[in-house]
This record gives structure tokens, sequence and C-alpha cells, in this order.
């Protein structure tokens, strides 16, 4: 036989168990929370910068900085659109991308040096650890890119594959979160334009 102390502590657990499940039910974030939340995070990232150095190449040792600007993340037109610039010594590299979210077929988050080993056979030291978030689309991306040595535009002998965007961040954390707001958000756009 349960006394009246323990009854009320019982029925007192039973409602907040109640009520905590009512408020996870209503609080589902919305495509436009979730793309503030990416806007938001894609804005205060700042700016990163890190080393490469190739030991076996005469330890030739260059510092990349990487900037994002004019952010933008439309829920009503389900993309995500922004302008990264890269700076080594006399070369900069401006590249302006816009994601159509519901033609991503990928998402995923990488530690730079296993992307960078995919794509040199030399072997590399990177400091500090960077990390990339990957999306992969279906259909190619809108993408403009500028390349410049002593501020004068050059051609771009290496264009990146036409259907992959990047995005690196100094933290796996911040990009794992970013990571799963756009597959969130491809999800939901690709619900909705598949609706009739």
């Amino acid at each position: 036989m349960t006394r009246p102390n323990d009854r009320w502590g019982i029925l007192t657990a039973l409602w907040l168990l109640f009520a905590l499940r009512a408020l996870a039910q209503g609080t589902e974030p919305t495509l436009v929370d979730t793309m503030n939340s990416m806007a938001n995070a894609l804005n205060s990232r700042g700016t990163i910068s890190w080393t490469e150095t190739f030991p076996g190449l005469l330890g030739i040792s260059y510092t990349i900085t990487s900037n994002l600007k004019e952010v933008n993340a439309d829920s009503s037109a389900c993309s995500l659109r922004w302008t990264s610039v890269y700076t080594s010594s006399d070369d900069k590299l401006v590249e302006a991308v816009l994601v159509r979210l519901e033609m991503l077929s990928g998402v995923r988050v990488q530690p730079y040096s296993e992307y960078l080993q995919s794509q040199t056979e030399n072997k590399f030291e990177v400091s500090p650890a960077i990390y990339i978030v990957e999306m992969k689309a279906n259909a190619p991306l809108e993408r403009h890119r500028n390349l410049y040595h002593k501020n004068k535009l050059k051609s771009d002998t290496k264009p990146p594959s036409a259907l992959v965007a990047r995005i690196v961040f100094t933290d796996e954390q911040t990009a794992n979160k970013v990571a799963d707001g756009i597959r969130q958000t491809a999800k939901s756009c690709k619900a909705s334009k598949s609706s009739p």
C-alpha cells in the first residue's frame, strides 16, 4: 500500500513525463528555423586559417585563409547560397555557390586531411585540423569561380566537380551541426517539391 506522499510523487512524475512528451512533439523545428540556424552558423563562422606542409617536396609550406560572405538561406526557394574567399600568399580564389537543397544526394563531414589525401599522392601535414562539409548533388550546381594571382585574373586549370560543394570549419561539432541542418532541410525540400 502506497503512502499519500508516494502517490503524490508518482503522479507528479507522470505529469512531468506527459508534459515533456507534449513539449517534445510541439518543438519540431520548422524549415525556416532550421535554415536560419544554418545561415547563422555560416555567418558566424569567421575567418579560418590553416597551414599545409609537404615534407617530401622540400618542405614546401603555405597558409590558406578562408572567409565566407553573402550567405543566404532561402526557405521559400529551398536554396543555400554563399561566397567563399580563399587566399594564400599571392593567390586568391573567389567562389560563389548556389545549392538547391532538393537536388542534394548526400552530405558528409570529413577531416580536411582526408580530403587532401584523396587529391594528391604526396605526404603532407595540416595544422590545425579542420573539417569539410561536402554536399553532393544530382545535377550541376550553380557556381561562379574567379582565380587571381597578384590581383590579376588567371585561368582555372582545375575546376572542381560540378556536382560537389564544400565548406570548411574549424571544429567537427559545428561541421556536423551544419551538415545535419542541410540534411534535414534537403529532406523537407524534397518532400515539399514532390507533394502536389
